[in-house]
């Protein structure tokens, strides 16, 4: 009994892995994360994967400031990590600390200026940063950037998302006829959207007066 405690106790990187997964199935992130914590301490070889599923873990659990705190520790680390500064500026979005938020951005983008997702998360920065103009100019540009002749169908969806996030924008920014063009955009990405579209069209005539 005192062997089997002990083991309880102090349980080995491989069975503190097994017992993070199976907590991760049961969708019990804060203890996933506290499990992880556990496994880092004897400083394994593979720390850093181990500190962004960590991270990953305690954003899903809505541990934010825990979360900066991981990937702090990742970037102190690793100054070239633009995938953590990327989380950083995610986490200060969320929470509403735009300057920090920027900051962080910048730093990613630094590092790696043509990540899609990070000039996604500049685009939705520019939005709450209420520079309208800006924020549509850079989605414009994102999905010019990433226009294939053809595409499968997870890009066909990931881009009709962006579209149709492009014509909302558009909306709110008054520019009616570019909003019923993107709404075009999509109908011709997806036929199968295509009535979501032209109700998005007649949507956007109807606000604008333009019966």
């Amino acid at each position: 009994e005192g062997r089997t405690g002990a083991a309880e106790k102090e349980p080995g990187a491989g069975r503190l892995t097994g017992r993070a997964d199976g907590e991760e199935q049961r969708k019990e992130y804060g203890l996933a994360a506290d499990t992880w914590r556990r496994a880092l301490e004897s400083n394994p070889p593979n720390a850093p994967e181990l500190e962004r599923k960590m991270a990953m873990f305690l954003i899903s659990a809505e541990r934010y400031d825990d979360a900066l705190t991981a990937y702090e520790d990742l970037v102190g680390d690793d100054p070239m990590d633009a995938d953590s500064y990327l989380r950083m500026s995610q986490l200060y979005r969320q929470k509403r600390d735009l300057v920090k938020a920027r900051e962080a951005s910048d730093k990613a983008k630094a590092i790696d200026p043509n990540s899609i997702e990070i000039k996604l998360n500049e685009t939705y920065i520019l939005q709450a940063e209420g520079k309208s103009s800006e924020a549509i100019e850079n989605l414009r540009s994102i999905l010019q950037q990433s226009q294939r002749p053809t595409y499968t169908p997870d890009q066909v969806n990931g881009r009709a998302q962006l579209l149709e996030q492009l014509a909302v924008m558009q909306l709110l920014a008054d520019q009616t006829q570019p909003a019923v063009d993107s709404y075009r955009q999509i109908a011709t990405l997806d036929a199968a959207r295509a009535p979501h579209a032209s109700a998005g069209i007649i949507a956007a005539y109807m606000g604008a007066k333009e019966f």
